[in-house]
């Protein structure tokens, strides 16, 4: 009953928006929550200073005053008006005050007059977070800078070479050839944008489907880091208070169950894949070191140089009102905690803004060594299914604990605040969200699947599974009802109830998994062929295999894009599109070089070391141009393709 009443207060919200919303003369009153002064024209001469900064306005009598903290109340749609961020040109707009006091105290009267003249409130500058810019200044290059100038300077050159080496050349005898040849663009981009699921194993070859998935998610998922800049440097605050509101916009902040298919293919793909070795080779206990320490091999190369650019070279490639608190903050926090990345603990080490979306790939990381533990390690499918049952139930317990115990929302709320700020401080997204344990459920579930569609291959029972089909096609809308279900917990002053709230947040992602694990099953089982062409589309291929270094850019593709407003932005729901497809064009175009240059090359050197050098037959036979001799590429770069675990 509970549920009902909530469901019906959330439909009234939406429709009519009466609960705890302003008119339009009323916001009106409120001080500007954003404000900035012109940078390129504040910072012409000597001595000229800008900054960008927090102020709060202090506690009054006011009317006006207690308006603001009661519409501020409801941080969940609303953004803190007690709590506004300007940019101002200290020199010009503070000059007054800028006599001889400093910087600090010539803002706090600078923002406390300016205030009180135009709505009779006073305020204070918040010392802890602000950033100011001299004329003039630049970041000094330091070491760092140069050993990692350094590196991608090689890594350039031996793409370079390689690639030379690759066009005239016509030996892959040696050692040395064939190591050059791991960096050759020409066969990496045949590699990039050759079809998939050509692969020698038939089991292996079944798989071609989840590449349409991946990169389906992979998009998805840079849809819901998108709004992000809707919340930072705004002229309009009211309208991205505003999409709370709205119906449309509840799929893309309700949509963070979305990386959840990652977690479940993931899943899926080790369990499968460590099956099929099975058959091959014997799987034991020391498989488990050996496969922990390869995947690392694989992830952590092109990891670690997207890091060490952030580290460095960034911080040097603009200016502007909001490059520092933007972007330099992050630069800083990744100096500091690069070490955490690279032993994939990040997620569990809160208030860093190095990479904050590298989450999922440090609670991924975890996720595969607890599955390569249960697969390593019980060697019957009885305690197979006994251990991922645990698992499972783990899964399910955990989420609902840290909710009920630390007093949590069931999701993560993707409140204006919270979201400006990349949630570091959030303790919802600290505790629930980005901690590998939550997130054990869906990658249990993905384990099972892996284990029930291998038992299951080969039945080609299609009578049998057209009573199936009607399931298969509810999953993608009853995975929608699921995500638009979450519009409850953003309802204007109401409080869900804990018990619901401990109930949601463990049921959600198991139900969400459940939906994915359908999709995946039916998918492979062939229950419908259209839903399974557009999966295999061909196209999905590319932009799957360059989905890992998406992943890495985009965040940080989001952040330059916010630093380098100069001045307030005007949000529309066509400015957010723009600016959706704008962000996805930028990654995927900074992804491919990444995948080319890096992340391809790095992973087929890997490979050659660890055959220790000895000849086997090539991956790619120049000399032959003839369709056979491409046959024999695409299986061979497919086959180890489909086992990769990660995006």
């Amino acid at each position: 009953m509970k549920t009902e009443i909530i469901l019906v207060l959330a439909a009234v919200q939406l429709a009519y928006g009466v609960i705890n919303r302003l008119n339009e003369s009323e916001y009106a009153r409120l001080p500007p929550l954003f404000r900035l002064d012109d940078f390129d024209g504040c910072l012409l001469a000597p001595g000229d200073k800008y900054c960008y900064f927090d102020g709060k306005i202090l506690d009054g009598d006011s009317e006006l005053h207690t308006l603001i903290k009661e519409y501020s109340a409801n941080l969940r749609t609303h953004f803190d008006h007690t709590l506004f961020h300007w940019g101002l040109c200290v020199t010009q707009t503070c000059r007054q005050y800028y006599g001889n006091s400093t910087v600090e105290d010539a803002l706090d009267a600078c923002i406390n007059a300016t205030l009180y003249k135009s709505h009779q409130l006073q305020a204070k500058l918040v010392r802890q977070n602000f950033f100011c810019t001299d004329f003039g200044e630049a970041d000094p290059y330091d070491t760092s800078d140069y050993v990692v100038a350094v590196v991608f300077l090689t890594l350039l050159m031996l793409n370079v070479f390689g690639t030379i080496h690759d066009l005239f050349f016509q030996t892959n005898k040696s050692f040395l050839s064939r190591l050059l040849l791991c960096f050759s663009v020409r066969r990496n981009w045949k590699k990039l944008v050759m079809p998939s699921g050509e692969g020698p194993d038939p089991k292996l070859k079944s798989l071609k489907c989840l590449h349409g998935l991946k990169a389906m998610t992979a998009v998805l998922v840079i849809l819901g880091h998108s709004p992000l800049t809707a919340f930072i440097a705004v002229g309009n605050p009211r309208y991205p208070e505003e999409i709370y509101h709205k119906v449309f916009y509840q799929v893309l902040l309700n949509g963070t169950q979305i990386v959840q298919i990652f977690f479940t293919i993931s899943g899926f793909l080790l369990a499968y894949n460590i099956l099929v070795t099975s058959e091959k080779q014997r799987i034991s206990w020391q498989t488990l070191p050996q496969g922990v320490i390869l995947r690392w091999l694989r992830l952590t190369p092109v990891y670690a140089v997207i890091i060490a650019f952030i580290s460095t070279w960034l911080r040097h490639l603009s200016s502007g009102p909001l490059w520092k608190p933007a972007v330099n903050t992050e630069v800083l926090d990744c100096r500091r905690d690069w070490w955490l990345h690279l032993l994939y603990i990040d997620n569990y080490v809160d208030l860093s803004q190095c990479i904050p979306q590298s989450w999922y790939i440090s609670g991924d990381m975890q996720l595969s060594i607890i599955g390569m533990a249960i697969f390593c390690l019980c060697q019957g499918p009885r305690s197979r299914k006994i251990a991922i049952a645990i698992a499972f139930a783990i899964g399910l317990i955990t989420p609902a604990a840290h909710t009920f115990f630390q007093n949590l929302h069931a999701v993560l709320i993707v409140s204006p605040e919270m979201a400006g700020y990349f949630f570091v401080e959030d303790p919802t997204y600290n505790n629930l969200y980005k901690r590998g344990h939550t997130n054990l459920v869906c990658y249990a579930m993905g384990l099972a699947l892996g284990m029930l569609m291998y038992d299951l291959y080969g039945q080609e029972d299609t009578k049998g599974k057209k009573k199936y089909r009607l399931l298969f096609w509810a999953t993608v809308p009853v995975g929608l009802g699921l995500i638009m279900l979450g519009m409850m917990f953003y309802i204007d002053d109401f409080e869900i109830p804990l018990f619901v709230r401990v109930v949601y947040s463990s049921a959600i992602k198991m139900c969400f998994g459940a939906c994915v694990c359908g999709m995946i099953a039916g998918t492979l089982m062939k229950l419908d062929s259209v839903v399974r062409g557009i999966l295999e589309w061909q196209g999905w291929t590319a932009i799957s295999r360059v989905s890992y270094c998406a992943y890495l850019i985009n965040v940080c593709v989001i952040r330059c894009s916010l630093a380098g407003y100069n001045s307030l932005q005007h949000i529309s729901f066509f400015h957010m599109i723009l600016n959706y497809c704008s962000i996805l064009a930028v990654t995927y175009m900074l992804s491919a070089p990444c995948w080319l240059l890096v992340e391809s090359p790095v992973a087929q050197l890997i490979k050659l070391c660890l055959e220790g050098g000895n000849h086997k037959k090539p991956d790619v036979t120049v000399k032959d141009d003839s369709p056979k001799s491409k046959d024999q590429e695409i299986s061979n770069n497919d086959k180890t393709e489909v086992v990769t675990t990660y995006l």
